[in-house]
């Protein structure tokens, strides 16, 4: 008897991203609901966005130390090809961390195109880089 397994579809990071929203702000009274919200439309309706960097653009080097304890310098990381960067505020954020899972999904993707990913995230008072490597 053969069994075959429907692929399980999970939810983008956008609808995780929702969810873990709507369950945080369920948790909380009507008054910080409301505080929340408006801080998130004056965030929405800021000109914060527009001086992101973007896929492609230009950083500036950068050498911040890592978790093993060396340095890792961003110019080195991209002699071996391109980097994808990602900021988190560390590990209590559920946001960042649902990021740091989409981004851990699609890291075998992004080795067979020759890129690394780099996550940076505060850590006892110092900046630390974490190089991710495949889960096998």
């Amino acid at each position: 008897m053969t069994m075959q397994h429907a692929a399980v579809e999970r939810p983008t990071l956008a609808e995780q991203t929702n969810q873990a929203l709507q369950d945080i702000m369920s948790g909380l009274s009507e008054d910080v609901q409301a505080a929340v919200a408006g801080s998130f439309e004056r965030l929405l309706d800021s000109d914060v966005a527009k001086d992101a960097v973007g896929v492609g653009n230009e950083v500036p080097d950068f050498t911040l130390p890592d978790v093993r304890g060396g340095d890792l310098r961003l110019s080195e990381a991209l002699k071996q090809g391109p980097v994808v960067l990602s900021f988190s505020r560390g590990g209590w954020c559920p946001f960042c961390n649902l990021e740091f899972n989409a981004l851990q999904q699609r890291l075998p993707e992004m080795k067979a195109l020759g890129a690394t990913l780099i996550g940076v995230s505060p850590r006892r008072r110092t900046t630390r880089c974490l190089r991710w490597r495949s889960i096998s």
